[in-house]
């Protein structure tokens, strides 16, 4: 596993990112210009559910490198 930035590399891991930052709320957690999907926000997956090319659920950590803040989201659809 590795922290990485993946800025739309793969569809698959920039929908579970996009997903698990608004059921984890990062908006409250990280300053208003990290976004997630963006050189800011640092992602490690540690597990990725699919059902095909569809994320349905994921165990993430996001983490924005200016402020050092680390958010944990799991969550399932």
């Amino acid at each position: 596993m590795f922290w990485g930035v993946l800025l739309g590399t793969n569809p698959v891991f920039s929908d579970v990112i996009e997903i698990a930052a608004n059921s984890g709320k990062s908006n409250q957690c990280f300053t208003h210009h990290a976004q997630p999907n963006s050189k800011e926000v640092q992602a490690l997956f540690w597990a990725v559910r699919t059902h095909g090319r569809f994320p349905t659920g994921a165990q993430v950590l996001l983490y924005e490198t200016s402020s050092r803040r680390l958010l944990y989201v799991d969550y399932e659809t």
